[in-house]
């Protein structure tokens, strides 16, 4: 009778939907990354060997009423460790006639935590504007095209 219950269990836990971390050939850190809280936010996340990824962020605010929308992005290469990372590239909009500010930084950093099995939480550390605008960042919880799934 043990012997019974013991394989039912074994066939119900077997049957249970495996998490997508353990599914063959899945990696949580690649693919496309999106929220619509606000303002469109993506990032396309490509593994390219180890720990390093392809990256390629993309903000957008459309215009409403006659007010003016933004919208831009960047794209580089990232080394993500420990679900984190920081994804930092120099800014096009860099003088280095001038001194190094907030108003002439020299780089555009973003820190990324993969939180969980489907959402990426990324926060601009600053530098950024020359590549949205002065009404958008690279700022928000996105969520893996595949939880919907």
């Amino acid at each position: 009778m043990l012997r019974f219950f013991l394989l039912g269990l074994t066939v119900a836990v077997m049957s249970l939907p495996a998490s997508a971390e353990n599914k063959p050939g899945f990696n949580p850190h690649e693919g496309l990354f999106t929220s619509n809280e606000g303002m469109e936010l993506k990032a396309d996340v490509t593994h390219k060997s180890g720990d390093q990824y392809a990256v390629s962020l993309s903000t957008n605010v459309p215009m409403v009423d006659n007010q003016p929308g933004c919208g831009g992005g960047v794209s580089g290469d990232v080394t993500i460790k420990d679900k984190k990372a920081v994804f930092k590239i120099q800014s096009e909009g860099f003088d280095p006639k001038e001194a190094e500010s907030a108003r002439n930084p020299r780089y555009c950093e973003i820190k990324m935590n993969f939180v969980g099995e489907y959402k990426l939480e990324i926060e601009e550390v600053g530098g950024c504007t020359y590549y949205h605008g002065a009404s958008c960042e690279f700022t928000g919880t996105l969520e893996h095209e595949a939880s919907g799934i």
